[in-house]
């Protein structure tokens, strides 16, 4: 009888145990409760020359929840510092290691300089807290930014018509509300010329400023931001000679699901970003060389090798399995 009791007092308290562990593995925390933290990075610009300085804002935000470090409601583990590798893609090295520590507000930001004797070509900017070091590099923060030479310096000529063409091209084809999403954007005059030009991202709503940038490199720009559900936006740009031109994106923005593409190192990061969508129904084609082949997308991020693929462009295409409708679709090149 005492071995029974024994047995089943050993039962309870593996059941009770196991309810534990699932549930913290349900809410991406690990087995002793603490969260997985996950960090968002963006840089200025995309394209760099030497000498240049980047600027770098990380945002350090829940691994299950998104819900960022500065908000009330984010819980458990504030890391006070983030580590960003500055790696050179070609050499598949690393150049340069810096520390940055949270301001008051709980973000970290700061400026990298670019050496004026660095060699042309991609870097990866890749942050992360020593805590997240204790599990997978997924969540990290992988930012690809590109170093120009000295052949390739902008100029363009002097703007000769007061009106300018503004196109936009969302990540992924369409921006979805309350994600941070990348927009490529293009400066043009009515000659279909490139122009170098100030943008600004404004609310059309409050009429509020939400963001700064300017083009890079031949009437070529892009920036980040976060749409808001049910507000409207557009796209302003100004050349020094008095040029102007807008697009308004407000159409651009709508629920659904689109994707990202990051590259580090010989990885190929994934990411789905879905807002009001079942993400079960869902399935990701690759055509690369001649060749498809199809993945379940189970999860919102699919990390892949990119030594799995032939030489030459690799194209992802996201598509419903329901009515096989293509969502959306990325292309990159693997040399």
């Amino acid at each position: 009888m005492k071995h029974i009791i024994s047995l089943l007092f050993t039962m309870v308290i593996m059941q009770q145990l196991y309810a534990q562990v699932t549930s913290d593995v349900y809410t991406g925390k690990n087995f002793v409760g603490e969260q997985r933290e996950k960090i968002i990075i963006q840089t200025n610009q995309q394209l760099y020359r030497k000498g240049d300085t980047i600027w770098i804002r990380c945002h350090l935000v829940d691994g299950a929840t998104q819900i960022p470090s500065t908000s009330p409601e984010y819980s458990g583990v504030k890391s006070k510092y983030v580590y960003v590798e500055f790696h050179d893609c070609m050499s598949d090295t690393l150049v340069h290691r810096y520390k940055i520590k949270a301001d008051s507000l709980g973000v970290f930001a700061n400026a990298i300089a670019i050496p004026d004797n660095i060699k042309e070509g991609y870097y990866m900017l890749v942050a992360y807290t020593r805590w997240m070091m204790n599990f997978s590099d997924k969540n990290y923060g992988y930012r690809e930014i590109y170093v120009m030479g000295d052949d390739n310096m902008n100029t363009t000529s002097s703007v000769r018509d007061k009106n300018l063409t503004v196109q936009i091209y969302p990540e992924g084809g369409v921006l979805v509300p309350r994600h941070i999403q990348n927009i490529i954007y293009t400066i043009m005059d009515s000659q279909h010329c490139p122009k170098k030009a100030e943008v600004r991202l404004v609310n059309k709503g409050n009429d509020s400023i939400v963001a700064y940038s300017h083009t890079e490199y031949d009437g070529l720009g892009q920036l980040y931001f976060c749409p808001e559900e049910g507000q409207h936006y557009c796209l302003e740009a100004y050349t020094d000679s008095g040029a102007y031109g807008r697009y308004d994106i407000c159409n651009s923005i709508k629920d659904g699901v689109t994707l990202q593409i990051k590259r580090r190192k010989s990885l190929v990061l994934i990411n789905i970003v879905s807002q009001n969508y079942d993400i079960s129904k869902l399935q990701l084609l690759i055509y690369n060389n001649g060749c498809v082949s199809a993945i379940d997308t189970l999860e919102d991020s699919v990390v892949l090798s990119s030594d799995t693929f032939k030489k030459g462009k690799v194209t992802f295409i996201l598509m419903d399995s329901s009515d096989y409708s293509i969502l959306s679709t990325r292309t990159i090149f693997v040399k």
